[in-house]
């Protein structure tokens, strides 16, 4: 007897579960009969020494962040200690006169009438509470690889920014402030930063919407053992300060943390200079999830940037997509339009005198907002090859190019078996009204037309269509009882996959129209990343048109 985890003793070489064994019926005897012959198997439940992690298996990789996961990986094999990165400190700062921390000393029964009164002396005196600070600390506590620090509201004050800041750049590695860096008088954060202190500013003014004044510096000693300091000056009003730490901020922690190991990946040996570096990093910086969303309402677009604007996601299953609904008035100072905010949707700039909205139905790419991008230095979308930065650059060389992006058009093979004359013509007819139902927008392009008179040449056709670039292949069948089984029979010995489920939905659709789809044996499923449907003619118009939005899910899961 050897229990579970325990080492197997000599010379034994199988293992029987206890479940499968009954004790013997003779009197004062411990043997075993075992229950079938089959059990018995060399090595049956035994687990050998590695068979786990085989010798010289990579558990981790420079870079990635040690999470459950990979903890667990390196106990199992015994690894007690490991090299990390130190993880940076965080300073947040808020900036302006005008700001005021909410009180946290009203007891409840005085909630009500505390909080009405105080707000009516706060918009006398024109104070406003303090948002971005509560939610930067927010969104940095919910990450594990940074420390933030609260250094509280500085008020619009040379003197006391300096001294806040200086004291910030001692303990910390990263700065974000909030306000104080467009062109007011009060806007004082840039000559600090750069006259007081040496900061190398590196981009502001950018073209974007919201965000639009946020300002990125450095500070490097000569040192050699300090680090350098990174200063992310985001703007005062709420909504720009969120969006702008999701798109430049967090991923900017990210690689921080995670270390730029691939920072000199396809930089030549001359080439290796700070500035190639940082290019480098920056290409393999890890960005916001993308994905394509279509419209499901008229909105203006701004003529002067292109907008992040707020939306909300459903899925729109008939369709097979992503519907994108904006959350109302888009002032960056509303910080209610980030409510029920699922993704920021890319919008070009308008043109005056041609494009100047966009419309239902069309699809732009969405930012996802709630998801945390892959850490792994082997995941996650390289800004080096999102759509993000294609589309900015896009929209720079021809603002007046709608950005619509268009789905890859899916290849079709139409089979028709025991089809000829008119039955051959009402086929075709059927599948061109059912798939190619609006030209302008559809995903099916028909790429040829084959006859068949029984279901021996199937397997040709296959083999051949497999090396060609059709996705779909749709048979048709016309024959008697007995020939359709034989076909339904030998087609799906063929596939190397079948989905009962579909092919099970298709032909109740079919019947709910036609009770004769009963006696036809519909199939559905896959040979290599061909994804085959075969239907009776006289079920095709309904079973087709019922069923064409499962067609492209199933196709892209198939890939």
């Amino acid at each position: 007897y050897v229990t579970t985890g325990a080492v197997v003793p000599s010379p034994f070489d199988c293992v029987v579960p206890v479940e499968d064994v009954i004790l013997s019926e003779k009197k004062d005897s411990n043997d075993f009969i075992y229950l079938s012959q089959h059990h018995l198997q060399s090595m049956k439940w035994i687990r050998p020494i590695g068979c786990d992690i085989p010798t010289n298996t990579t558990l981790v990789e420079q870079g990635d962040v040690i999470s459950s996961v990979e903890l667990g990986l390196l106990i199992t094999c015994g690894i007690t200690h490991i090299r990390v990165r130190k993880l940076p400190k965080v300073g947040i700062i808020s900036t302006g006169n005008e700001l005021q921390t909410l009180p946290s000393t009203i007891t409840a029964p005085e909630i009500t009438k505390s909080g009405k009164q105080l707000e009516e002396q706060l918009q006398m005196q024109g104070l406003i509470y303090d948002i971005n600070r509560p939610v930067l600390l927010t969104l940095l506590s919910a990450v594990s690889h940074v420390i933030p620090i609260d250094y509280g509201i500085v008020p619009d004050d040379e003197s006391l920014l300096e001294e806040i800041i200086g004291r910030a750049l001692i303990d910390c590695d990263v700065i974000i402030t909030s306000g104080g860096i467009s062109a007011g008088e009060k806007d004082l954060l840039e000559h600090i930063l750069t006259k007081r202190f040496g900061a190398q500013l590196h981009f502001g003014r950018l073209n974007m919407k919201p965000g639009k004044p946020t300002t990125f510096f450095t500070l490097r000693k000569t040192d050699e053992k300090s680090r350098t300091k990174f200063l992310f000056s985001l703007p005062g009003n709420p909504v720009s300060a969120f969006v702008c730490y999701h798109l430049i901020v967090s991923p900017a922690l990210n690689l921080l943390h995670s270390g730029p190991c691939e920072n000199y990946k396809g930089v030549s040996e001359k080439d290796k200079t700070f500035s190639a570096a940082i290019k480098a990093i920056m290409d393999n910086a890890t960005v916001p999830t993308e994905i394509e969303a279509t419209l499901t309402q008229k909105l203006s677009l701004d003529v002067e940037r292109p907008e992040y604007h707020r939306v909300s996601l459903s899925w729109d299953a008939l369709n097979d997509r992503f519907a994108a609904t904006s959350t109302g008035v888009q002032r960056s100072s509303r910080f209610l339009s980030l409510k029920g905010a699922d993704g920021l949707l890319l919008l070009p700039q308008g043109v005056p005198g041609g494009k100047m909205h966009c419309n239902p139905g069309e699809s732009y790419l969405c930012l996802l907002l709630h998801n945390q991008p892959f850490i792994s230095r082997s995941l996650g979308v390289k800004w080096k090859d999102c759509l993000h930065k294609n589309t900015f650059s896009h929209w720079s060389q021809n603002p007046q190019q709608k950005n619509v992006r268009n789905r890859e058009n899916i290849s079709v093979d139409v089979c028709c078996v025991n089809i000829s004359g008119d039955a051959l013509n009402l086929a075709e007819r059927v599948i061109k009204e059912s798939l190619l139902a609006n030209d302008s927008t559809s995903e099916f392009e028909i790429q040829r037309y084959s006859l068949y008179s029984n279901h021996h040449d199937i397997r040709d056709y296959l083999t051949d269509a497999s090396l060609k670039d059709a996705k779909l292949c749709i048979v048709v069948a016309n024959g008697q009882f007995r020939e359709n089984l034989e076909l339904s029979i030998a087609l799906s010995s063929l596939l190397e996959k079948t989905s009962d489920s579909m092919a099970m939905q298709l032909r109740r659709k079919m019947v709910e129209k036609d009770r004769l789809c009963a006696l036809f044996e519909p199939v559905v499923g896959w040979f290599k990343n061909l994804l085959v449907v075969l239907l009776p003619l006289f079920g095709l118009p309904h079973g087709l048109q019922s069923f064409q939005h499962l067609l492209r899910h199933a196709i892209l899961h198939s890939k």
